[in-house]
């Protein structure tokens, strides 16, 4: 009986099993290859498209789910030189609208949240309040002054 050492895929835990015999080099070299998934890219279509002026700009976040702005869902991009808010609404006939927020013009940014058992979260860009996901809201502040600190350097 031959003692190998073996490794859980998910939590990388040792696993000791006993065997009889012993596989060939070749094997267990093809089993220690993992393919990883390609991670998600943000993929911009349609009117989304129009929006994004130059060549230069790129979308460095996109929220996973809308968030609410005075009662109205809205998708929100945030690009190397704005924040956009886009809306899509109808099934056959889509009306699609958008908001822009020049990164130059924003003067106030704030995370606030509220309530004590419901507890809701904000993120507030100078007189604009979205409502969402605390993780969305969290990724989109860090992605909006990332890209405000880049922009003052250039």
């Amino acid at each position: 009986m031959v003692l190998e050492a073996k490794f859980c895929h998910s939590c990388g835990a040792r696993i000791s099993v006993k065997t009889d015999f012993r596989a060939p080099e070749s094997a267990l070299a093809e089993q220690a290859l993992i393919e990883l998934p390609l991670p998600p890219q943000t993929a911009v279509t349609g009117a989304m498209a129009d929006v994004i002026d130059s060549p230069d700009e790129a979308v460095s976040f996109s929220t996973s789910a809308p968030v609410t702005v005075e009662g109205k869902r809205w998708n929100v991009y945030v690009t190397n030189r704005k924040v956009v808010l886009h809306r899509s609404v109808g099934l056959v006939f889509t009306k699609e609208s958008h908001q822009e927020i020049d990164l130059g013009n924003i003067h106030r940014i704030a995370l606030r949240e509220e309530g004590t058992l419901m507890k809701e979260f904000f993120l507030d860009v100078d007189t604009i309040s979205m409502k969402g996901r605390k993780s969305d809201l969290v990724n989109m502040y860090r992605a909006i002054q990332n890209a405000r600190g880049q922009a003052k350097g250039r």
